[in-house]
């Protein structure tokens, strides 16, 4: 699972990077596999950095210092940030890393959306990642920052924390939460929400200098909440603009139990190896797979797990979790479509 955080500017104040540094460190306890940022103008443009890196790693680097110095100006407009702990799709490559982009909008989740597939095909969407949630950044490419946008999330199943922009609507803000927490502050010049209130806190609170020294301000001038659960909202430059339901948790929500940092290693040696076997999939051992839906036949890689493998939708399949095969002679088929 993931941390998200953002910040609206409606105010006279600007955006200042310390703000945007802690909101995306405070959450890198949530997800250390990628990072991004992405910053929109008051024109709508929107342009985003992310690396398959730790949130403190991307705030140190060059390249995140030469982003901040040319976009986060000081009638910048919104901020998303993303802390990614992946599942689905490898954080090698940079376009299942967050925000999610193809070129238009830009998207951030927490969360897991299971019948993406579907949602491809229902709504003729082009993917362009791997992750699940890239069927969230083809609806809002789609249809825009709009109510109907809310409504098409609503029919994704899974659970979910999002915030999206689109240049076609600026300074405009689509937030959605269904099961995962997301924490909400404000004052006169912003609007904040993060995945958790303990990073808000310390976002919020502003550096005084005194004495030659810097100190962080003990009591905020900010008011928090916690949003209301399958609701989605449009929020602009004076405030909330449309709000309607969007249920995609459709049952009891748990926090995950997370190892973000005793297991790094052992996973960033699974991505590296992922990408190594993408790179030389003909040579790798394969086995057969079984759609009991569709009763078609896949092959998978010979150590990988069946349920972790769908019937390729790209491939006429029916985009269901693949099972081991029945105990009858197969002919080996089409591969399955990796899923995490």
């Amino acid at each position: 699972m993931c941390g998200i955080a953002g910040i609206v500017r409606w105010g006279k104040q600007p955006i200042s990077e310390e703000t945007l540094a802690i909101l995306l460190v405070g959450n890198e306890h949530r997800g250390n596999d990628a990072a991004g940022i992405a910053i929109q103008q008051e024109n709508g443009t929107i342009d985003i950095l992310k690396q398959d890196c730790p949130g403190w790693k991307l705030v140190l680097s060059p390249e995140y210092e030469a982003f901040i110095k040319k976009y986060l100006q000081k009638d910048s407009r919104c901020v998303l940030l993303h802390a990614r702990g992946a599942s689905q799709g490898n954080p090698r490559d940079n376009n299942n890393n967050h925000p999610m982009s193809a070129g238009a909008g830009a998207v951030v989740h927490n969360g897991v959306i299971r019948n993406d597939d579907f949602l491809f095909t229902q709504n003729k969407l082009e993917r362009k990642a791997e992750t699940d949630s890239d069927i969230l950044r083809a609806i809002v490419d789609s249809t825009g920052i709009t109510k109907d946008t809310i409504k098409k999330i609503g029919t994704a199943t899974g659970s979910g924390t999002i915030a999206a922009l689109h240049p076609d609507f600026p300074g405009q803000l689509l937030l959605i939460r269904s099961g995962n927490p997301l924490t909400l502050a404000s004052n006169e010049d912003f609007f904040y929400f993060s995945s958790e209130k303990a990073t808000l806190h310390k976002a919020c609170r502003p550096f005084v200098k005194r004495m030659g020294m810097w100190f962080q301000a003990q009591k905020p001038n900010v008011d928090f909440a916690n949003m209301a659960n399958h609701v989605g909202w449009i929020i602009g430059p004076k405030g909330l603009i449309e709000h309607a339901p969007c249920e995609i948790c459709n049952g009891p929500y748990t926090e995950p139990w997370r190892k973000t940092y005793e297991e790094y290693a052992t996973r960033q040696a699974k991505w590296d190896s992922k990408l190594r076997v993408a790179h030389r999939s003909e040579d790798v051992a394969m086995k057969p797979a079984w759609c009991p839906d569709c009763k078609k036949e896949w092959v998978i890689p010979i150590d990988a797990i069946y349920s972790q493998y769908t019937c390729n939708a790209g491939n006429n399949g029916c985009g269901k979790t693949l099972w081991k095969p029945p105990a009858i002679p197969m002919i080996l088929g089409a591969r399955g479509e990796r899923v995490n």
